[in-house]
């Protein structure tokens, strides 16, 4: 199975930046993380109420992890946040889903409050997307992925490939 997102998993890049994101009563920056449809599976992030995001709807719609539903409605059960009305940049996005909290920079580090929109939708496309990909062993196949990439786009250009083990235990590697 595979997935793709920018601003998620492990992207150490999304932390610069951000959205105007604003509830009726809170305002922040906040970096999005934009995935396609397969990617909470992927990664294996549960889906707490509402549902994920599907490609092509046009719509716009995001969807919320814990820390982030309690952050912008603190006294708001995760059923009833979705519905709810999330300003990004000015444009109103329906809060489709909450999704569990994912620790996805560190093991060590409490979890991000994130809000995931649709990839697809994207309207300025960037060079830097990182794909999730679920094997069904623990060996990651870093010569075949590479091969693979390179034939379907000889001008891509793969940075690393890790099992996801490698980067999270980092921050604990040494305790």
């Amino acid at each position: 199975a595979a997935g793709v997102g920018t601003g998620s998993l492990l992207d150490t890049y999304s932390a610069i930046g951000g959205a105007r994101v604003q509830s009726r009563d809170v305002k922040q920056m906040s970096v999005p993380a934009e995935v396609t449809s397969e990617y909470f599976d992927v990664v294996g992030t549960r889906i707490i109420a509402g549902r994920g995001l599907n490609a092509g709807n046009g719509q716009p719609v995001v969807v919320v992890n814990e820390a982030f539903a309690s952050r912008f409605w603190p006294t708001t059960r995760p059923a009833a946040v979705v519905g709810q009305t999330l300003l990004v940049e000015g444009v109103p996005n329906e809060v489709i889903g909450v999704v569990q909290n994912a620790h996805d920079r560190s093991l060590d580090q409490a979890p991000l409050a994130r809000f995931y929109r649709p990839l697809e939708l994207r309207t300025v496309p960037q060079g830097r997307v990182n794909y999730v990909i679920r094997f069904g062993s623990d060996v990651v196949p870093d010569a075949a992925l590479r091969r693979t990439v390179g034939r379907l786009d000889p001008a891509a250009v793969v940075e690393a490939v890790d099992s996801i083990d490698g980067p999270l235990g980092e921050g604990i590697r040494d305790r």
